[in-house]
């Protein structure tokens, strides 16, 4: 019976561990509106996940205030509501079994994502974030279920070895800055192709190791001979911060969770962008090019492992032992030193257009700004150079649209992305602009519309505060004085305080911006 108890214990890990925003994009609700179509749009704070090299081009070159944002999602592979009702409480035929075999060849996986935006400031060209992330994945193979729904065959061999999960909780410290590479030093190649900003970037991420947990299967199967079955099966599981107390003599010891530093490492973000012809925006990210966690701090590692032998019907029906003298088992857990995980890298692959609708119309017409201001068209590639936590090397294709109605106040948002560890989702999303204030919020489905082939959905909002606009106000201020300080032209506004402006003059210009009281 502890055999299964300790199996069991193995399962809640792994699913409750599915709960987290491993990849770029899960807390930002703007990039999930858009599909994820979000490396060529991504600008200020949002570049420190998708490229770093964003942040030095126009557009990025406020201050911005990241307030605290969250997302999670939840998903699966294989069971949409559609299928659930379809199947509950039938009688399944043959057809129905190997409809849903079908679905589960190529394994049932499972997925759920949590992460959190503490705080964030981006200034010019340097950008600094702080969240936190919870990542998780758990995958079955078809076996278990064709031997539920086909019964047993004589000589069939049923593998039980490609069992596996992986969890993790980090804490995360990144630091960007961003290079804008004079057009003088390229200039017959940016002339070609029209390319009117050029910038290279770099992100460095701390990491702090919470906790983490891996599921391994090296070995496992069943034999099915005529009249009896046989197997042999291994399974352990490494972790930091988990205490499993196995081969105590105490039946109900539970395992002994720890808080704190369990491991550390650092990650490190490449990424080149170019604007060309001042609309068309392509950027390129490589995300953990060199990245990984070093987990020293309470690392065990817990085996189970079972041999069966000619075990058929009878001896399961005389049984009085609980298991026990059916098949020989064991478990146990012991401390290990440190061991390493690897961050699986990324590349993102994005372009983005802007369409002033508002001074140059669509399609020969001039819709009422009101209605049509801004429209952001996005389309990005993203391939995993290695499968790991929310990470796949099957490529993603990801298309996004933003419409700012409302003349801004009010952007509306759709997206739709295939491929990757999702398959095919779909996304809308909304936000809403007050001034430097701004909140966005997104909705995920996993599968087509309507939500009945929903096999899984993700939620997120976030919020941010701009000094962008205050920075365009004091330069017109500037310039209507005439003191040079428009010269400071990209620069953002903290910036400027010290050096046009004493307390005087200072009092002076929130008066002509008709600033509130404690603003600043």
């Amino acid at each position: 019976m502890r055999a299964i108890r300790f199996f069991c214990l193995l399962c809640l890990l792994t699913y409750a561990g599915t709960g987290s925003a491993w990849a770029a994009g899960e807390s930002n609700a703007r990039s999930m509106g858009m599909g994820g179509a979000y490396t060529g749009v991504a600008r200020n704070l949002d570049a420190l996940d998708w490229n770093p090299a964003n942040l030095g081009l126009s557009g990025g070159r406020s201050v911005v205030v990241g307030l605290p944002g969250m997302g999670f999602a939840f998903g699966n592979n294989v069971l949409s509501t559609g299928v659930y009702e379809r199947y509950n409480g039938k009688y399944l035929t043959e057809k129905d079994k190997s409809d849903i075999l079908y679905r589960i060849q190529d394994g049932w996986r499972f997925d759920t994502s949590f992460r959190c935006d503490v705080f964030g400031l981006s200034v010019g060209r340097i950008g600094v974030k702080h969240w936190v992330e919870f990542a998780s994945d758990f995958s079955l193979t078809q076996a278990p279920f064709e031997m539920l729904f086909r019964g047993t065959e004589a000589g069939k061999t049923i593998s039980l070895d490609d069992l596996g999960a992986e969890l993790a909780l980090l804490d995360v410290t990144a630091l960007s800055y961003a290079y804008p590479i004079p057009l003088s030093l390229v200039a017959s190649e940016t002339e070609r192709f029209g390319v009117t900003e050029l910038a290279v970037g770099a992100t460095v991420k701390y990491i702090v190791g919470g906790a983490y947990a891996k599921l391994e299967t090296p070995e496992g199967r069943l034999v099915f001979d005529e009249y009896v079955m046989h197997g042999n099966g291994e399974a352990w599981v490494e972790t930091a911060g988990v205490t499993w107390n196995l081969g105590s003599d105490k039946e109900d010891e539970d395992p002994d969770f720890h808080a704190g530093k369990m491991g550390g490492g650092f990650a490190l973000d490449l990424g080149a962008a170019a604007v060309l012809n001042n609309n068309l925006t392509v950027s390129v990210g490589l995300l953990n090019l060199i990245g990984g966690v070093t987990w020293d701090t309470d690392c065990e590692r817990a085996v189970f492992s079972f041999q069966a032998d000619s075990l058929n019907v009878v001896a399961v029906a005389e049984d009085t032992t609980d298991g026990d003298a059916l098949y020989a088992s064991s478990d146990t857990s012991y401390s290990i030193g440190s061991f390493e995980s690897n961050l699986p890298a990324v590349l993102n692959v994005g372009a983005a257009c802007r369409l002033n609708i508002e001074e140059n119309g669509l399609l020969g017409l001039h819709p009422s700004p009101w209605l049509v201001k801004d429209v952001v068209v996005a389309m990005d590639w993203r391939q995993g150079l290695s499968n790991g936590l929310g990470v796949s090397t099957t490529p993603r294709i990801a298309l996004g649209i933003e419409n700012k109605t409302l003349r801004g106040i009010i952007p509306l948002r759709y997206g739709v992305a295939l491929g990757g560890s999702k398959d095919i989702v779909q996304t809308v999303g909304c936000g809403l602009v007050l001034g430097s204030f701004r909140w966005d919020t997104a909705w995920e489905n996993r599968g087509h519309w309507p939500f009945v082939s929903s096999k899984g959905f993700s939620w997120a909002t976030r919020f941010q505060d701009s000094l962008n606009a205050l920075e365009k106000q004091f330069l017109t201020c500037c310039e209507k004085r005439g003191d040079g300080c428009a010269e400071g032209v990209g620069f953002p506004l903290l910036a400027f305080l010290p050096h046009c402006l004493n307390f005087k003059e200072f009092k002076e210009f929130k008066d002509c911006l008709r600033l509130p009281a404690g603003h600043f």
